[in-house]
């Protein structure tokens, strides 16, 4: 009875992970860790939104036809710098007004555009571009650490996995401490985010705010913790190894028992009945 309670507290230890690992990874690889403020935003910008190494943007949020014409001309430039724009669309029309590139490349980009449009502004320019290598680096570093948040919450499952069906105590706790961790470190990736930005989420202007993969890591980070309370929930609960020698001293008593039970009614048969 003991053993079935501690195999379903670890099954739902195992479901809690595989959330966070879902949602780590989609911290990973998707665009929204930080949001332009929809009611900040002129109606003449795009609206923008930073992953941990990508940027993505959509020039169709603006009403007027010439100034998402313009939009779409300069976010090209940023995305993939303004000779290769030229050589690579021959009219506006063509140039997508939804896109996302690489941060490192649109950092580099900045550059070529203020010698393009011959912007004279050195300190603004120097100051932009200072902004976006910070931004860059406070989501590559995060990745990094995400991604051991990430390989502790697998490691954790398996674990877990391993234990409910082994039903052994110490693989039990090893999950338990991995998933702990993973959740710590889930946890940390998004306290360094807010930190290592230049301004913060908000930005200088007050014109950012926390996307959806924000909240969602921290939320993963949550449930990986959960998961690593419950499986030492399991252990107080009952649970213990099958293999483990106090299990078999247990289960020996058990059948010793059982034995002076039996031989206590049973009588020797006299010669006769023997014959």
């Amino acid at each position: 009875m003991a053993g079935s309670r501690t195999s379903g507290l670890i099954l739902i230890s195992v479901i809690l992970i595989a959330i966070s690992i879902a949602t780590s990874a989609m911290g990973l690889f998707m665009d929204s860790w930080r949001v332009d403020d929809e009611d900040e935003r002129d109606d003449d910008e795009p609206s923008r939104s930073w992953g941990l190494t990508t940027i993505a943007y959509d020039c169709s949020v603006i009403d007027d036809d010439e100034e998402e014409e313009w939009c779409k001309m300069m976010m090209i430039f940023m995305v993939e710098g303004v000779e290769d724009s030229q050589d690579n669309y021959d009219d506006i029309d063509d140039v997508p007004s939804k896109n996302s590139a690489d941060a490192s490349d649109m950092c580099d980009n900045l550059e070529e555009i203020a010698m393009a449009f011959e912007i004279d502004d050195d300190a603004e320019i120097k100051e932009d571009i200072e902004a976006c290598e910070d931004t860059k680096s406070a989501g590559e570093t995060t990745k990094i650490v995400l991604w051991i948040g990430f390989g502790l919450a697998c490691l954790s499952s398996i674990l877990c996995i391993v234990s409910a069906i082994s039903r052994d105590s110490v693989t039990r706790i090893i999950g338990g401490i991995t998933a702990l961790s993973g959740g710590l470190v889930m946890g940390l990736s998004v306290l360094l985010y807010s930190m290592m930005l230049p301004d913060g989420i908000a930005g200088e202007d007050n014109d950012w705010q926390a996307g959806f993969n924000f909240y969602l890591t921290l939320a993963g980070g949550f449930l990986s913790l959960v998961a690593g309370f419950i499986a030492f929930l399991a252990k107080r609960s009952g649970g213990r190894s099958y293999s483990s020698p106090a299990y078999q001293q247990q289960d020996f008593n058990q059948q010793e028992q059982f034995y002076n039970e039996q031989t206590q009614y049973y009588q020797q048969p006299d010669p006769y009945q023997q014959w």
